[in-house]
């Protein structure tokens, strides 16, 4: 007797054993997520994978290979641990496209019936960074760097002034020489005028006492 394939079908259901793990997990833009998913002992030396649903199949995204640890693709990657029964799957740098519906699937012969899954749906948020904080750092940013470069150039400008100011020559501190002619001058001419002050008082008091010698004389 021939089997009816919906009758096949049936046969296999009982094969297709549901995987443990989240149903929904969620993430950041430019964060990352993982997730775990556990399988029978049945299973312990298939391959996983990680794929992403559509309408028609689900795409495989990552997969192991036999005994591999982890195995990396892009921005994700799938680590299985046969000791604990589960395997691991890491999501990072998210993006809002990111976001949907993927499974974890054990890998099995076409012969085993349905590969056995979990349905997970991934949801993205956007990043919650108040933009105001890039603006304050750019402004503090911007404040510094013209603070910065004020003090950059009244250093070079008394820099430059230091240069043009002349100083004494070094051929002058060899030879030692003193004040010039213009100082020496100034230092006669005040010499000259403590003189003539100096003898016009001592006339004028030699003039005082002359009349009252002559007074007395007589």
């Amino acid at each position: 007797m021939a089997w009816p394939p919906l009758a096949l079908l049936l046969l296999w259901l009982p094969d297709c054993v549901p995987l443990g793990g989240p149903s929904k997990v969620t993430g950041t833009v430019g964060g990352s997520l993982t997730l775990q998913c556990h399988y029978g002992e049945e299973f312990k030396d298939n391959d996983k994978m990680w794929c992403k649903k559509s309408l028609v199949h689900c795409k495989d995204i990552v997969k192991t290979r036999g005994s591999e640890g982890e195995v990396r693709r892009g921005r994700m990657s799938i680590s299985d641990h046969p000791a604990n029964l589960s395997f691991t799957v890491t999501m990072e740098r998210l993006t809002l496209e990111d976001a949907g519906s993927y499974e974890c699937r054990v890998d099995t012969p076409w012969h085993e019936g349905f590969d056995p899954f979990l349905e997970v749906e991934v949801a993205v948020q956007p990043d919650s960074t108040p933009a105001t904080s890039g603006t304050l750092a750019s402004v503090t940013t911007a404040k510094t760097w013209t603070t910065t470069s004020r003090a950059q150039a009244a250093l070079s400008t008394s820099l430059a002034t230091e240069r043009a100011t002349p100083g004494p020559s070094s051929q002058d501190l060899d030879h030692g020489q003193g004040p010039g002619p213009l100082v020496i001058n100034v230092h006669l001419l005040l010499l000259v005028l403590k003189v003539l002050l100096l003898l016009s008082m001592l006339s004028a008091v030699l003039w005082v006492n002359r009349p009252q010698r002559s007074s007395r004389s007589r």
